[in-house]
């Protein structure tokens, strides 16, 4: 086993969230609200990408009471429609549990449908997942997530990988001198997915699911 413990972020790294749910949440959100929801799926993707917190709150200017309607129908539609992972992922996954690794979920997605969807597609539950519950200072890229896994397994930084198509991610993984991986397979905006490759470090830029596999089955270079 290349590494002992596999942190993986969940939205659009393990499982395809943003197309299957998050796209079609917003526009029902938005018209259950009495809204035009005016971005494009692509659009979405890049202002999801950015936070949508701020496209809702800056650029539309909505009050808090309409976002806590959009927030309890976004959440609603959730409620009824699993994620389907990425193929390949469940094989990476399964093959890690079954030779004994830790899987361990940090994500801002919350921890009730990240365990569901685990189980819809047919895979244990992870050993550990850190989600939207957490207090916000502790969300990526905070080093908290990944000291708390450490300390909990007690592992080394060489034992860890952090999967994230995100750079909060990676950097979290930084600051704990941990090895990372961009996933950039979820990643339909070009320049999201140009601007990742030009800004991965010393991250691998993974452009599909099979390349991560692939860098698993290799063997580990111990002078890391």
């Amino acid at each position: 086993m290349k590494y002992k413990c596999l942190v993986l972020d969940h939205d659009n790294t393990t499982a395809a969230t943003t197309p299957d749910i998050q796209y079609p949440a917003y526009v029902k959100s938005f018209q259950s609200c009495g809204l035009e929801p005016k971005l494009t799926e692509d659009a979405f993707i890049r202002e999801e990408y950015k936070g949508l917190r701020h496209y809702l709150k800056i650029e539309l200017r909505l009050d808090k009471d309409v976002l806590k309607r959009l927030e309890k129908a976004f959440y609603a539609y959730f409620e009824i429609h699993p994620a389907r992972f990425y193929k390949g992922m469940e094989q990476i996954i399964r093959r890690h549990r079954t030779a004994g690794g830790y899987l361990c979920v940090v994500s801002q997605s919350p921890e009730k449908y990240i365990r569901r969807d685990y189980r819809e597609n047919g895979l244990f539950e992870p050993d550990i997942i850190f989600g939207l519950e957490l207090d916000e200072k502790k969300h990526k890229p905070s080093s908290y997530p990944l000291e708390a896994i450490m300390e909990h397994y007690t592992l080394e930084p060489k034992e860890l990988l952090v999967v994230d198509d995100k750079l909060n991610g990676i950097e979290m993984a930084r600051a704990c001198g941990v090895q990372a991986a961009l996933a950039g397979w979820g990643l339909a905006a070009p320049e999201i997915f140009n601007t990742l490759r030009e800004n991965a470090g010393e991250a691998l830029f993974l452009e599909r699911v099979e390349e991560l596999e692939h860098f698993l089955s290799e063997e580990k270079d111990e002078s890391f």
